[in-house]
């Protein structure tokens, strides 16, 4: 097989992997977008509103996901990685020397990531009850089954999260690749009956809608924002299958494919405006109502997999990067860094999207909330990659501002239309970003006054060390790791031990983890630093990409070819842990006070964390005041 051949074959495999992970987000999209943009603020459907809403939604994907997203925003990638949290590191990386600037980045990067978790939330509840909402169409009495229906389904998926997507995943492509088909197939088969619904390929007809209803088209577009809901997707899983696969992917199957499903529907309309109460179903012919609503379902159960795996990936790497506590990670494939189960938030999500499900009762309901997590998060990522086109590509500020001006004033208006609905639904994920940001902060500050306390009582290792003599002290055979935050610091868990323990081993290694803004850093054995300090003690410092797995009991292996030799029997571990003491008047509100414990207290431990032995480990506690 000749080279060329070999690489289209490849290239042909990623494409159909991106199709069957990537796009089950926006694919979703016209079980609900076309109906919700005309109930939402009951716009009629006559010729002009359904042409110029049709209009509205073609140039909402071209300016919004062919654009800005497979355009220019893929451009940033983060050695290869993409989304919100990849962006952020890269952007806060170009900053690191402007304190303001590195400061305004890691507030925006607390708010993207709450307003991610919301997306996550209200993804799957309103894709699953989409789907399921069928039903109603073949029989109208099954409308009381709907609601246990889907709570079902979404229970069945996150039951699954443990076993890992990889043998699922393998169906991800061949169900998402018939479920575009059938889209563009329904689609087709309606536009020939209606061929004048392809007059909205002209923009102008979008205009006119603007000027004939101002008030009421842009209330709309709190709707029409559903079009491009997982765009962010498209990015996020760039690190997956790179750019050319994903670009290929929408250019040459997903975006046709939506495209003539969009206009199918409005053509529907135009014949029939009373199929208004669900133009996607509606399309179908009678005997196809059954198969399309289990294709369906099964096409929500790819695009909720993909989001909750999503999550999963981003609550790691917000971890590593410091946003919130340690947690316990399990992984579910040897071979693959990025099949990961994280239960804490499975099941926390899980219960927080069942509350949703019986809240708003209705997918038509929950569509009211979805829009501001989306163009909240869209409003973000324009606002990093500005940052990253001046600092790291050196762009002109006209450039910069043609394209802050052109997509601020789109996804301004999208989320200025989506923040009127506060009273229908937009305050849930106000609320869930609300309650995230305080958390995410809570936890920030409550560990800076941890590591300002302890930098206050911290001595230098050269000034400590040089005063430190063996012979005032009990010698041992073995090694002994003291893991630290920092570097040049001494562990105050080794400072600790001599003042109580009075004892030196023959071999001290001040052991810290340096987790870096880069996803992935080069090979392991070149990833390490050993300095000689003193009275043989040495100083090794690990780095780690932020989407990598710290491993000290592989890692530490390594070092025995750098002339550092230690018995694994022989060997202990010291940690500090912080025992924290909440004081009126000191740091944070004593109500802060209070939630950073609980989150300290359930923090994974390092043990885990780290892989350390915990046959070797000694903790050493001791008390701070937040």
């Amino acid at each position: 097989m000749s080279t060329d051949t070999h690489k289209n074959k490849n290239m042909t495999l990623l494409v159909i992997g991106a199709i069957g992970v990537v796009f089950g987000d926006i694919g979703t999209s016209p079980l609900y977008a076309i109906r919700e943009s005309f109930e939402a603020f009951n716009l009629p459907t006559d010729q002009l509103h359904i042409l110029g809403l049709m209009s509205l939604v073609f140039w909402l994907t071209v300016m919004i996901v062919s654009v800005k997203y497979i355009t220019f925003i893929m451009r940033a990638d983060n050695n290869g990685e993409g989304g919100n949290l990849a962006l952020l590191a890269l952007a806060r990386r170009l900053t690191a020397t402007k304190p303001r600037m590195y400061a305004l980045l890691g507030l925006l990067g607390i708010a993207g990531g709450s307003l991610f978790f919301s997306d996550a939330v209200i993804t799957p509840a309103i894709s699953v009850m989409s789907a399921v909402e069928g039903l109603e169409i073949i029989r109208p009495e099954f409308n009381q089954f709907i609601i246990p229906i889907a709570m079902g389904i979404l229970f069945v998926i996150f039951v699954l999260q443990q076993f890992g997507t990889d043998k699922i995943g393998k169906l991800y492509g061949p169900i998402t690749i018939t479920w575009f088909s059938v889209l563009a197939i329904m689609g087709t088969w309606s536009i020939i009956q209606s061929p004048a619904i392809l007059a909205a390929f002209n923009p102008m007809y979008a205009v006119e809608f603007f000027l004939v209803h101002p008030g009421k088209s842009f209330w709309t577009l709190g709707a029409a924002v559903l079009v491009v809901t997982g765009a962010e997707a498209l990015y996020a899983d760039m690190g997956h299958f790179g750019k050319k696969p994903i670009r290929y992917g929408w250019f040459l199957f997903v975006w046709p494919c939506l495209l003539l499903n969009y206009f199918g529907q409005c053509a529907l309309l135009l014949r029939a405006p009373q199929a208004i109460s669900n133009p996607f179903y509606l399309l179908a012919p009678e005997w196809g109502m059954v198969p399309l609503l289990i294709l369906a379902t099964l096409a929500t159960i790819v695009a909720s997999q993909a989001v909750i795996t999503g999550t999963f990936s981003v609550v790691r790497q917000a971890i590593l990067l410091g946003y919130i506590p340690r947690l316990r990670i399990l992984y579910t494939n040897d071979e693959s860094k990025g099949q990961i189960y994280i239960p804490t938030v499975n099941w926390l999500l899980f219960i927080v999207i069942v509350i949703v499900v019986l809240s708003f009762q209705s997918s038509g309901a929950l569509a009211s909330a979805y829009g501001v997590a989306i163009t909240g998060g869209m409003l973000i990522t324009s606002t990093l990659y500005m940052v990253v086109a001046r600092l790291m590509w050196k762009w002109h500020w006209l450039p910069i501002a043609v394209f802050g001006l052109t997509f601020y004033l789109i996804e301004g208006a999208l989320f200025g239309a989506n923040l009127v609905k506060v009273a229908q639904g937009a305050w849930l994920p106000l609320a869930i970003g609300a309650v995230l940001v305080l958390i995410f902060s809570t936890w920030q500050r409550g560990q800076k006054l941890l590591h300002d306390q302890q930098r206050v009582s911290a001595q230098k290792n050269e000034d400590f060390l040089k005063n430190l003599s063996r012979d005032n002290y009990a010698n041992v055979s073995g090694t002994a790791f003291y893991l630290s935050r920092q570097t040049g610091i001494v562990p105050p868990s080794f400072i600790k031990q001599l003042r109580h323990t009075k004892v030196l081993h023959e071999q001290i290694i001040f052991l810290t983890v340096h987790i870096t803004n880069a996803p992935y850093l080069g090979p392991v054995d070149e990833r390490f630093v050993i300095e000689d300090l003193d009275n043989n003690i040495k100083q090794i410092t690990f780095n780690y990409g932020f989407k990598e797995r710290p491993d000290m009991q592989r890692d530490l292996e390594l070092i025995k070819n750098h002339d550092i030799l230690f018995n694994w029997h022989e060997a202990s571990f010291f940690l500090g842990t912080e025992n924290i003491v909440p004081i009126k008047g000191h740091g944070m509100p004593m109500w802060r006070d209070w939630i950073f414990m609980m989150m300290k207290r359930n923090s994974g431990d390092i043990l885990t964390f780290l892989n350390l032995p915990p046959e070797r480990v000694v903790e050493l506690k001791s008390q701070h005041i937040v």
